[in-house]
């Protein structure tokens, strides 16, 4: 390859140096961002066995990193939700998976925004 040349697998992002000075990130949580920065756009993010694979981690390891990513508040919930599934936040007890699931059977949600 020359110096003009870029071959097909390789990517070129900017990446700010500020999250490795970002307290209670832990290696892996790094790993996901950089993985996220560099293949996402907020239209098109990787699934989560995607970015398990790319970051050499397991299922389990990337939901955690994924989670305190959220947590302070450096990945959007919204899109934390999109990428996992309403079910397999592990935060969720099993009551509050009954609940979300029954709620949206029944529309109950769009009913209680009408009262507000």
């Amino acid at each position: 390859m020359s110096n003009g040349q870029v071959s097909e697998g390789t990517r070129n992002f900017t990446l700010s140096d500020d999250i490795f000075r970002q307290p209670g990130l832990d290696i892996c949580s790094q790993m996901v961002y950089i993985i996220l920065k560099s293949l996402g756009s907020e239209s098109n993010f990787p699934k989560l066995s995607e970015i398990a694979i790319l970051g050499r981690m397991t299922d389990k390891q990337t939901m955690k990193a994924l989670q305190d990513l959220v947590d302070l508040k450096i990945l959007p919930h919204k899109l934390f939700r999109r990428m996992v599934g309403d079910f397999q936040d592990d935060r969720l007890s099993w009551a509050a998976k009954g609940y979300l699931s029954f709620a949206k059977r029944t529309r109950i949600f769009n009913c209680m925004t009408c009262w507000n």
